[in-house]
């Protein structure tokens, strides 16, 4: 336990908890979390010392090549989208306006910001138009993006979700609101695995048999990308499609798609105002009609 004190100390000195950036009230929820959950102690200072290593190669020549690479490569997902499917592009619209609505309320009885979703209004309609049997997700908080598959797969007429989370310590009681945008109708088809994307991703690869589309947004560290990948690839079929989030953080896509010249495309997805841009990548390949 000793151990762990010291590196949990490096983490809030080093990390995500430096002075300014985060209130006291979440430093005593984090302190709180840690004590009742020693292993996702582990977890949190692993990803902050990670992080803080990590810093240095952000700033290389790797990384500002990577992200020339992303700002000339992206392109509008609501243009392509509308291109292939523009009827599944409308649905999805009409599923991301009704799911924009329902979850006001429900976040809005949480009295602490949780991180919003990703771009839930593409991923439903890649989910009409691929019509994959199994989704892994990894990163789910409130679950803007397990309701979007969900409900995708529901109008399909089948699939499963999987989700690996890992709670956000820095609130009270984090597992209460993990997924409080599924609706209850949906969970029969969702399989909730909450720890870290270590544990949770090896025991979702062994209850299944192939995977069609991997959705990845948590741990953005260099290693943690490539943790999961490896550990999904294997059951990524040679139509599967992997999306990755929030590319620009360093150089990984840029490096995967240079070592094995995976079909990739980019997307920028903007939300209200420029601060909310995403970079996201695509590996794989849209077909051009279900």
């Amino acid at each position: 336990m000793a151990s762990t004190r010291v590196r949990l100390a490096d983490y809030l000195s080093a990390g995500r908890f430096a002075a300014g950036r985060h209130s006291r009230r979440s430093l005593l929820n984090a302190a709180r979390f840690a004590a009742t959950h020693p292993r996702g102690a582990v977890v949190m200072a692993r990803k902050g010392i990670a992080r803080t290593l990590e810093r240095d190669q952000r700033r290389s020549r790797d990384v500002q090549a990577a992200r020339a690479w992303i700002a000339e490569s992206a392109e509008d997902p609501a243009a392509v989208a509308a291109a292939i499917a523009p009827d599944l592009w409308e649905e999805a619209g009409e599923f991301a306006a009704a799911l924009d609505v329902r979850a006001k309320p429900i976040l809005a009885k949480i009295p602490y910001k949780l991180h919003g979703g990703a771009d839930h209004r593409f991923l439903y309609w890649l989910t009409r138009l691929t019509e994959p049997k199994v989704v892994v997700e990894t990163g789910v908080c409130a679950g803007w993006t397990s309701q979007t598959f969900l409900a995708a797969m529901r109008a399909n007429g089948f699939g499963e979700l999987y989700s690996s989370d890992f709670p956000l310590f820095h609130i009270p009681d984090p597992e209460s609101v993990i997924g409080c945008l599924v609706e209850d109708e949906l969970r029969e088809h969702w399989h909730l695995y909450v720890d870290s994307d270590e544990v949770n991703l090896p025991k979702i690869v062994a209850e299944v048999d192939s995977i069609d589309l991997v959705h990845y947004d948590s741990d953005k560290a260099y290693t943690g990308r490539t943790f999961a990948v490896e550990t999904i690839e294997p059951l990524l079929g040679p139509d599967g499609i992997l999306i990755m989030n929030d590319v620009r953080n360093d150089s990984w896509l840029y490096d995967r798609v240079k070592a094995t010249g995976a079909e990739t495309r980019i997307f920028l997805a903007r939300t209200t105002s420029a601060r909310n841009e995403r970079h996201y990548g695509l590996i794989g390949r849209l077909p051009s009609r279900r």
